[in-house]
Order: C-alpha cells, then sequence, then structure tokens
C-alpha cells in the first residue's frame, strides 16, 4: 500500500524504510539492499538512499513509498491518493511511476483519488520501457483493463470502463466529469 502522506518513519532512513518488510521477514542484509537499490532505481532515487526523510521534498517521500511498496513484488498495490498536496508536475511523476509499475512489473493498481486526470491519465497512456516515458494509446485508445468506481457520499454511483464513464448519461456523472 502506498499511503497519501507516505507514512513512513522519521527515524529510519530511505534505505530501511524501503527495507522494513524485507527486515521484518528475517531477508538476509546483503540480499535486502541490493533489493532496496533496485527498487529505488525503479522510482529514480536511489542518490537518497542514506538520507532520512525530514530531508525529501514531498514528492521524494511520495516516490519513497513507492519503492517500499513495490519491494516485496506484489500482486497488487492500493495507492491512496498519491498525489493529493503535490504540484502538477511532482502529481505527473508520481502518477507515471504508477503507470510504470504496472505496465513494466503488471502489477495490478487500485488508484483511490479525488483528481480525474489522474484517472485519466492511467487509462488512457501506457509506459514505454523502451523510451522510458508515458506515451497516449494510440487512435484515442483507453486500457482494457482500466476499470472506473465512482462513490457519491458513501455510495457506489459507477462501475464500468472508461467508455462506459464518458458515455454515461447519468446526470451526476456528466456534471462530476465536465
Amino acid at each position: 500500500m502506498v499511503f497519501q502522506e507516505s507514512a513512513l518513519f522519521d527515524s529510519l532512513s530511505v534505505e530501511d524504510n524501503v527495507a522494513y518488510r524485507l527486515h521484518e521477514d528475517r531477508v538476509p542484509e546483503e540480499e535486502a539492499h541490493v533489493r532496496v537499490v533496485e527498487a529505488l532505481k525503479f522510482v529514480e532515487l536511489e542518490q537518497a538512499i542514506a538520507k532520512f526523510p525530514p530531508e525529501l521534498s514531498g514528492g521524494m517521500r511520495r516516490r519513497v513509498s513507492i519503492a517500499r511498496a513495490i519491494i516485496s513484488k506484489p500482486d497488487l498495490i492500493l495507492y491512496d491518493s498519491p498525489t493529493g498536496g503535490l504540484d502538477p508536475i511532482t502529481s505527473t511523476t508520481i502518477i507515471d511511476l504508477v503507470m510504470k509499475e504496472r505496465d513494466v512489473n503488471h502489477t495490478t493498481s487500485l488508484l483511490i483519488t479525488h483528481r480525474l486526470q489522474d484517472a485519466f491519465a492511467l487509462a488512457m497512456n501506457r509506459y514505454d520501457p523502451k523510451k522510458a516515458t508515458m506515451e497516449r494509446i494510440p487512435d484515442n485508445g483507453v486500457d482494457a483493463g482500466t476499470k472506473f468506481l465512482v462513490l457519491n457520499e458513501g455510495k457506489v454511483v459507477f462501475d464500468g470502463t472508461t467508455g462506459e464513464l464518458v458515455n454515461s448519461t447519468d446526470p451526476w456523472l456528466k456534471q462530476y466529469l465536465s
């Protein structure tokens, strides 16, 4: 899980935060270090391995949180508003990492967000490992595996595909999307 405010341990280094689960599982220190470096490279933050969370920006903290989530190579990651409180450029970086994890490691991602642009970025783009960048799916395509679940006042008001969402005739959804 990637928590909204990263939920890092301020008294532990970046390396120890990322390796936390590995330490709990008693993974040998040498192997844990190699895996931490690999996870930090994935989020482009290996240079911060010895830093402590108070020394990091908000975006860097989120990237460390993603590294901690991917360290055990999960099948599913829950992202709780991973771009909340971040500037637009940093938010794009975080969504790119969510997409990279989804497309490179085939990890199912459940993203909780109020930011429609983040949800639609995931639905309409893919990560190209050859170019190491996010790109639009050709011909106004959408990722067939992307589904939307929309809540309003604690009730599910929509559950379906991107196409079904944007073509909904529901008045509340139309207003919400506009």
